[in-house]
């Protein structure tokens, strides 16, 4: 620049643009290009830029700040926010704008009132799930018993952890709130109503939208880090009060997450990204939030206060793990996941139809999909589990996507016939180790087994126990030592194709009891695999 002022242009995560002019070291001007739907004002807010002076921000206004002598005049328009800094005050702002700017600017706190308005309430399927369920328990589990008003405490109480496990969202008012409904809950729920659960998720995103703006605050606060304080443990803790306990806890755990960076290394601006993310992970609500998963997150509550062992899953949920353990599905073989509002792929695993097409790359976004030579039809505005759903099909099917390029702006269309798409499965692999006082090495055969998956519809598909039976085979030729199982990212899966698995190595040994509700004892034994 003729001044001598030189440009640095970002593209940051939650901003389309970010220009930053800098002079002899120094922050001059901050100019952000804003993403749709995000206010100047809210930014405003966020950068601790102080109220306007007077009304609303109208387009390109020049408004003073009340905050600081340092700061000069702050220019808003649509779209835009442009910081003016003189020198006093350039390097902390410098900062502020990396740390906001960088990862979670702004925490989105329009999205508890987006999740509300996306929730329709109960229907009849609804209601007529909810008594069915209600009937299972009373009359086929383990422990039988009718809902009464005890059985309602714990079922409120489990949802409550499910919503706020670690107590940092509801207020011990809400509790007690909450815990003089039990006899309603009993009433309404003989009905196959859970009123209840709609209404503790409201209040829940309420107290997620008061929770963001504490967050913020302390996230641009100065800690002193030299004070002697202490932070109870989720068995110690108890429910805040009030809002003024709850700034309290959460003034804590910001110091407290920060004073862990701290501790690793990191710098105070590195420190307060890191923390910023884990904060936006924190608060994420699950993408596919519906009904359906209210009604499972209560139904699964209802079902853990009969047993901790016990839960509820939904005819969705039920969809997905059965797909897990099959390890294969019907469709185009392409991940995706929603990446600013857009439906992004983000793998193309080997041999499935996108892979294979070449039409396709990582970081294209579908904009459409149609069913044959049908209309397409847009997915703006739609959940993943939706857009999956439709790109999903009969094998030998052909499905239609509008794909736009990382590279262009112009859509193309992509046609693609469906198959089966095979996930993978167990994994092995061969260690050479020499311990103490040894001469050879040991060799260790690693087996990862991420479930005990089987297709009970198609007994000549792949399984777990038929997968390990080849990979020990290969073993034994391969001179294998010793053999290691990592079970720590297995789901499960049929207890069956426990039983064959399991039998590979004790054979025909009893292997379970079970006891019914009768309290009758039955010794099953390992199977013969073929």
């Amino acid at each position: 620049m003729s001044d001598g002022s030189e440009l640095l242009e970002f593209r940051m995560r939650g901003y389309k643009r970010v220009n930053v002019v800098v002079r002899d070291a120094r922050v001059q001007t901050i100019d952000i290009t804003l993403p749709d739907g995000v206010s100047p004002e809210s930014v405003a807010k966020i950068f601790k830029l102080g109220e306007p002076r007077e009304g609303e921000l109208p387009a390109a206004a020049n408004i003073g700040t009340t905050v600081s002598a340092d700061w000069k005049a702050q220019r808003y328009s649509a779209g835009r926010v442009v910081l003016f800094i003189d020198e006093s005050g350039s390097k902390p702002v410098a900062q502020l704008m990396r740390v906001y700017a960088l990862d979670v600017i702004p925490l989105r706190s329009d999205e508890a009132s987006l999740v509300k308005r996306s929730l329709q309430g109960q229907n009849a399927e609804s209601r007529q799930i909810t008594k069915a369920v209600l009937n299972l328990l009373a009359t086929r589990h383990f422990q039988p018993q009718k809902l009464n008003q005890e059985i309602a405490q714990r079922w409120l109480q489990n949802y409550i952890k499910t919503l706020d496990p670690l107590k940092l969202f509801f207020f011990q008012s809400d509790i007690e709130e909450f815990q003089k409904q039990s006899e309603q809950i009993v009433t309404d729920a003989a009905e196959g109503n859970i009123d209840f659960a709609y209404n503790v998720f409201y209040r829940y995103l309420e107290r997620r939208t008061q929770n963001l703006k504490i967050i913020r605050e302390y996230l641009a606060a100065e800690h002193d880090f030299s004070l002697d304080e202490e932070i109870l443990t989720l068995k110690e803790v108890p429910y805040p009060e009030n809002e003024l306990e709850a700034r309290e806890i959460w003034r804590k755990r910001v110091k407290l997450e920060l004073l862990n960076r701290k501790a690793k290394g990191y710098d105070p601006v590195e420190s307060l990204e890191r923390v910023k993310r884990h904060y936006e992970y924190q608060f994420q609500l699950p993408e596919q939030f519906d009904d359906l998963q209210l009604l499972e997150w209560s139904l699964s509550a209802l079902a853990k206060s009969y047993n901790a062992n016990s839960t509820y899953y939904s005819a969705r949920s039920i969809g997905r793990y059965q797909d897990n353990l099959r390890r294969q599905i019907v469709g185009i073989g392409a991940q995706l996941q929603i990446v600013d509002g857009d439906i992004e792929i983000v793998s193309l695993p080997e041999g499935g139809a996108a892979a294979q097409s070449g039409a396709l790359k990582t970081g294209d976004r579908i904009v459409a999909v149609a069913e044959g030579e049908g209309e397409f039809d847009s997915v703006s505005g739609l959940r993943l589990t939706e857009v999956v759903e439709k790109i999903r099909g009969k094998q030998g099917t052909v499905v239609r996507l509008k794909v736009i390029s990382s590279q262009k702006n112009q859509p193309t269309v992509v046609a693609l016939t469906r198959d089966e798409v095979s996930f993978a499965g167990i994994r092995g692999t061969i260690l050479n180790e020499r311990y103490a006082n040894q001469k050879q090495k040991t060799r260790i055969g690693f087996v990862s087994v991420p479930a005990f998956y089987s297709d009970s519809q198609n007994p000549s598909a792949r399984s777990s126990s038929k997968d390990l039976k080849k990979l020990l085979k290969e073993y034994e030729a391969d001179g294998v030592d010793a053999l290691v199982l990592d079970l720590r990212n297995n789901s499960g899966g049929m207890l069956a194709e426990s039983f064959r698995f399991t039998s590979l190595f004790i054979g025909q040994r009893p292997l379970v009891q079970t006891k019914d509700q009768s309290g009758k004892v039955q010794t099953l034994n390992g199977v013969k695999v073929d």
